[in-house]
């Protein structure tokens, strides 16, 4: 402490030392929104079809995204296997992919499309068909203002985790659950 004599008071000087950041904002404009051609899709024996050892609806499944500005967008899929640990389940990237590679946006747009013809149908194996009636399966729609690179499949752990990196402002995530009943 010192003392100022021409007030005549004591006082205390500190010093600080401070890293200033940039405070942010979020940006409402950053945002879409999407629209399945369907949310229940019906697998009997007179609507799949056998590729391989899986069976595939004859459905296929669109996403129309209508975004508010330009982004780049990134779909996942996950299909819960019954595991008691929801995080180390696997979610796979439909798009982008090899066959449609680019995924910036900056007006509505339906998956497939003219430019990326790559149909997503709905696959599944015997025993899916056998166990079950139905199966709850789910769509994770990431916008990003940056391309950023993700791998083709992940845990839901490892996802969260990259997920968690991107700036908060810079990313918007909507997911939807799609229904599938097998009928024999």
């Amino acid at each position: 402490a010192s003392y100022d004599e021409a007030l005549g008071k004591y006082y205390c000087k500190q010093t600080i030392t401070a890293n200033v950041i940039k405070s942010e904002k979020p940006d409402p404009n950053f945002d879409f929104n999407f629209l399945l051609n369907k949310k229940v899709f019906e697998i009997n024996n007179n609507n799949k079809t056998k590729i391989g050892d899986f069976y595939s609806s004859t459905e296929n499944l669109e996403i129309e995204i209508s975004p508010l500005s330009e982004m780049f967008v990134n779909i996942f899929y996950y299909s819960p296997s019954g595991s008691t640990n929801i995080y180390n389940e696997k979610i796979t990237r439909l798009f982008p992919n090899p066959l449609c590679e680019n995924n910036y946006i900056k007006n509505k747009i339906t998956i497939p499309n003219t430019i990326c013809e790559q149909r997503f149908k709905l696959q599944y194996s015997e025993k899916d068909i056998l166990e079950k009636n139905n199966k709850q399966e789910f769509l994770l729609l990431i916008a990003t203002k940056d391309r950023i690179k993700f791998r083709n499949e992940y845990s839901i752990k490892s996802l969260k985790a990259k997920i968690n990196e991107i700036n908060r402002f810079d990313i918007r995530k909507k997911d939807v659950m799609i229904n599938v009943y097998f009928n024999e």
